[in-house]
C-alpha cells in the first residue's frame, strides 16, 4: 500500500468515525416532553422571594474553570435516570418520551430541539437562606408551554447536605447530590409525589429519587446513586412511580449507536470501494 493510499484510508476512516460520532450520539427528536435546564438563572422564581444567580462550583471544590464538567455530569445523570429505567412495562429498545437539553429561562424554547411542549428548571443559588433544597409544582409540566416549573437551589444543597457529609471536589458526590434534587424536582412537574424511605421497592435496590427527609431520606443518601421506584407508600395510599411516569409522560424508540466495530468495518468498506473506483 502506497503513502498516498495509506492516508486515503486513514482519511476515509477519520470521515467515517466523526460522523457517525455526530449521528450516533443519543439526542432527542420533536415532539418529545422537553426540559431546559438552565445553571445560569437570572430570574425568580415562583416560590423563592429573591432572584436566583448562577451555579457556582466552587464551594464544591471545583474551580471555575471545571464548571461544564460538573453540568455535563449532571446532565448525563439526569438522562440516564429517565432514559434507563429498569422496567417490565418498558420494551427494549424504548425510553420514557422526554428531553433535557441545556437551555436559558426565557428563551422562547430555542434550545428545545423544535419541541413546543417544553417547560424550564432553573439550577442555580436560591440568595436566600429560608428555601428548601428544590421546588416544583406539581403536575407542572402539563399546563402552559414555556412556564418555569421548577428550580434546585445548589446552595442549599451545599449548605444543607455538602458541606457536612461531601468530600470537596469529588464530582461523583457532587453529580448525584444535585441531579438527585433536580430529577426529584422533575418527578413531582410529572405528578409523582414523595415517597416514605421505608418499605420502597426499586429496580437495582438503590435508595429512592422521591424520597425526602421529610420522609425519612437519610442525607447521606443523597451523595449517592438513586433511582425511581417500582412501588412506595405515600400519603394516603401506594405510588408506582415508574409505571406512572410511563403513564404520564409515554414511551418512544431509543436513539441507535452503532458498535464501535461496524463503524470500522463500515470505514474499510468505503475505502476498499474508494480503490476500486480508481
Amino acid at each position: 500500500m502506497t503513502k498516498n493510499m495509506l492516508r486515503s484510508v486513514t482519511s476515509i476512516i477519520a470521515m467515517v468515525l466523526l460522523l457517525t460520532a455526530i449521528i450516533g450520539v443519543p439526542s432527542k427528536r420533536a415532539n418529545a416532553l422537553t426540559f431546559v435546564i438552565d445553571f445560569d438563572p437570572v430570574a425568580q422564581f415562583a416560590f423563592n422571594t429573591t432572584a436566583m444567580s448562577a451555579f457556582d462550583v466552587t464551594p464544591y471544590g471545583f474551580t471555575a474553570g471545571q464548571r461544564n464538567t460538573v453540568i455535563s455530569s449532571v446532565m448525563t445523570e439526569l438522562r440516564n435516570d429517565f432514559y434507563n429505567i429498569v422496567s417490565p412495562s418498558i420494551p427494549s429498545g424504548q425510553q420514557l418520551a422526554i428531553d433535557f437539553v441545556l437551555g436559558t429561562v426565557g428563551d422562547g424554547g430555542v434550545t428545545a430541539n423544535g419541541d413546543i411542549d417544553y417547560y424550564y428548571i432553573a439550577v442555580g443559588n436560591a440568595n436566600n437562606a429560608s428555601e428548601p433544597l428544590g421546588e416544583a409544582f406539581l403536575n407542572g409540566a402539563f399546563g402552559t408551554a414555556g412556564n418555569t416549573i421548577g428550580a434546585v437551589y445548589t446552595d442549599e444543597i451545599f449548605s444543607g447536605v455538602f458541606n457536612a457529609l461531601g468530600t470537596p471536589g469529588d464530582l461523583f458526590q457532587t453529580t448525584h447530590v444535585l441531579e438527585g434534587t433536580l430529577a426529584h424536582e422533575i418527578g413531582h412537574t410529572l405528578g409523582l409525589e414523595h415517597c416514605d424511605f421505608v418499605g420502597v421497592v426499586t429496580p437495582n435496590g438503590l435508595d429512592p429519587l422521591m424520597a425526602s427527609g421529610a420522609t425519612g431520606l437519610p442525607n447521606a443518601s443523597r451523595l449517592t446513586d438513586r433511582e425511581f421506584s417500582t412501588s412506595c407508600t405515600i400519603s394516603g395510599g401506594t405510588q408506582t412511580s415508574i409505571d406512572q411516569l410511563i403513564t404520564n409522560v409515554g414511551l418512544e424508540d431509543a436513539p441507535v449507536v452503532p458498535e464501535p466495530a461496524t463503524i470500522l468495518i463500515l470505514g474499510i468498506g468505503l475505502a476498499g470501494i474508494r480503490f476500486m473506483r480508481r
